[in-house]
């Protein structure tokens, strides 16, 4: 390699990935391990020959940076040695000596404006073009010919063709046309601006369920290849390609294995790949990849690839060591269990550990059996259910539970501390009215009245609480449910059917718990219950404490919230305005119950068909509440969705 080798060396590795570290100092080198990769570099330059492991045993003490590093420099040198064969081998279609590639496939190629080469693999040169006829931006891929390429090259060509053609989703690239033009095999597909998988994620940090979130649809792409008998068997992040919407988009199914050979000449396809042959990029690839017979290959395969996928996206890392001699390194797929990636990466779900390494299992039997299968068990995680790759033990499926109906439950818990906190009060009051009676005889009568209206609450404050275990709770006790899944409404219609009974005479009481669970049946989208609820909490507030009171305000907006969505309009907006009008007066402009209802009346003229008034009404909403509580509160945001 000669200098301008070198120094083109040198710019390739400063573009390495900021995961692998820097080679040549700055902010995170190590300097003594940038001066040992130069000496490499002008050693193997001048035609000596220096291995890797050569130099990981001379200089263990740098290690595992050092080995990083060195395998970062392999795939570099690598890809310099295919790019100049690469140059050779495609000179006939796509450099002539007058012309330059891109006009000379625009001449060759009608309806098509070739802008410039995109880039070039192991496998064809793909340049990015507008389609004349749609003005569509477009890829087309040509084969590479020449003395590197022979009839299974172009087999796997056709055959990718063939595959892309007959897959139709939104996250696998999507096929347009293919031919020939002067002898070298093309086909066009969409064009994806964007970044590979590991380039998106280098630059962006995510959160564990963003990452998720966008390898479920990874999964589900892949599944839809997998539906139509198709294996992918080279799943990895250069083959995902992340476009300006943060949409994945699977590219190159050039190695796929078809389950049958309804597409063609089967001969042809046998002939793609020899038995024994390895298919693949070696650190995403199975045991049953390195192994080498590619009968035992299925759609297990691309789950374990997917595992590999999902274990670096959350960690950065592999599972096991993938640098060193090919040998070691398909030992390590053959027989190493994976580290476990809550020790790379702190914090980690066990949930997401256990999806992971299920992915990774050695044996295909035991790994989920479609990516079906995975991308379900990942939704199932992002929607705070029990995942099925987990033995669903008891105290795992009352976790879940909760954090499925974190409201219901923040209602019951918040209840009970209400209560208790009422209970202990009232307890409190009680022992200084005691107090105060034996200190002071001569009202002994006022003391005499004390105690009894103490003793009065404290019977009402055990009411309470007796209602809330024996009524609401008791419904979900293991010996009354019998087996049954209890659910969150069920709790609330029990106890809704026993309220009247609980707080008989008591009805500033009964008012507060009906208006809590009309809420809480309002949150869980059941509005005609919530209705039936909270009118009689405002009937009994209304006689029992008056129109200016501030439960009795908190129940009328969150009664127009339920009229609103059961399009009772007529009645919500008659209860709207005064209701907004009455809290101005009574609680002030900028209360934060005030604002919840001016943000309800602009909901509701906006049902009505009232836009000016209610985008207005809004405005002025979100102004006050990004003064009162902060822009990034959850009623700041609502109100700027609503907006």
């Amino acid at each position: 390699m000669d200098l301008v080798g070198m120094n083109k060396l040198r710019n390739r590795l400063a573009g390495v990935p900021a995961d692998q570290g820097k080679f040549f100092g700055g902010r995170d080198g190590d300097e003594r391990i940038s001066q040992l990769l130069e000496d490499v570099i002008r050693r193997r330059s001048s035609g000596e020959e220096v291995g890797d492991q050569q130099i990981v045993d001379a200089h263990r003490h740098l290690l595992p940076e050092l080995a990083q590093k060195l395998s970062a420099l392999h795939r570099v040198e690598l890809a310099e040695r295919q790019s100049r064969q690469s140059d050779t081998a495609t000179k006939d279609c796509t450099k002539d000596d007058h012309v330059s590639g891109s006009r000379w496939l625009s001449d060759g190629l009608p309806g098509y404006e070739v802008l410039h080469e995109d880039h070039r693999g192991g496998q064809g040169v793909v340049y990015r073009a507008t389609q004349a006829r749609t003005h569509r931006d477009v890829a087309i891929k040509l084969i590479r010919e020449g003395p590197f390429h022979g009839p299974a090259d172009r087999a796997r060509f056709e055959r990718e063709v063939r595959i892309l053609g007959r897959l139709r989703h939104p996250n696998i690239v999507t096929i347009h046309d293919s031919g020939t033009v002067a002898g070298c095999h093309y086909f066009v597909m969409d064009y994806i601006e964007g970044h590979p998988l590991d380039t998106y994620l280098s630059s962006r940090s995510l959160s564990v369920k963003q990452i998720l979130r966008l390898f479920w649809k990874i999964c589900d792409a892949v599944n839809a290849a997998h539906l139509h008998g198709i294996t992918h068997r080279d799943l990895k992040p250069s083959n995902i390609r992340i476009d300006k919407q943060g949409e994945p988009h699977i590219l190159d199914f050039g190695l796929a294995k078809v389950a049958s050979e309804e597409m063609g000449d089967a001969s042809q396809w046998r002939n793609v790949t020899m038995t024994g042959q390895f298919v693949g990029s070696v650190p995403w690839a199975s045991p049953e990849q390195a192994d080498g017979p590619t009968d035992r290959i299925d759609l297990r395969t691309d789950v374990y690839s997917l595992g590999v996928l999902l274990f670096h996206m959350l960690t950065g890392r592999f599972p096991y060591p993938i640098v060193g001699p090919m040998r070691e390194v398909l030992m390590h797929i053959l027989e190493t269990e994976p580290v476990r990636p809550s020790t790379l990466r702190k914090g980690l779900d066990e949930d997401v550990e256990t999806i992971v390494l299920k992915c990774l299992a050695k044996e295909p039997d035991r790994r989920y059996q479609s990516a079906a299968a995975l991308a379900e068990d990942v939704d199932r995680y992002l929607t705070q259910q029990p995942i099925q790759a987990r033995s669903p033990s008891t105290i795992y499926q009352i976790r879940k539970l909760v954090a499925r109906n974190k409201l219901p439950f923040a209602f019951v818990a918040t209840l009970f501390i209400l209560v208790s906190g009422f209970a202990i009060w009232m307890s409190v009051l009680y022992a200084r009215t005691a107090a105060e009676r034996n200190r002071a005889t001569a009202a002994e009568q006022t003391a005499e009245q004390r105690r009894a209206e103490a003793e009065q609450s404290a019977e009402l404050a055990q009411a309470v609480n007796e209602f809330l275990i024996n009524d609401m709770l008791a419904s979900a006790v293991p010996e009354i449910a019998q087996g049954r899944k209890i659910t969150v409404e069920e709790v609330l219609e029990n106890a809704a059917l026993r309220i009247d009974e609980a707080f008989r005479n008591q009805p500033v009481f009964e008012a507060s718990v009906r208006a809590t669970i009309g809420r809480t049946y309002s949150s869980l989208g059941l509005f005609k219950d919530a209705e039936e609820h909270l009118r009689k909490a405002e009937k009994i507030q209304v006689q029992d404490l008056g129109d200016n009171h501030v439960d009795t305000l908190r129940t009328r907006i969150a009664l127009i919230k339920v009229l609103k969505e059961l399009n009772a309009l007529d009645e919500a907006e008659a209860l709207a305005e005064p209701t907004l009008q009455l809290c101005r007066r009574v609680l002030g402009e900028d209360d934060v119950d005030t604002l919840e209802a001016a943000f309800q009346y602009a909901s509701v003229l906006w049902r009505c068909g009232r836009t000016d008034e209610s985008i207005a009404l809004h405005e002025r909403t979100l102004s006050a509440r990004r003064r009162v509580l902060g822009e990034e509160h959850p009623r700041t945001y609502g109100a700027m969705s609503h907006l």
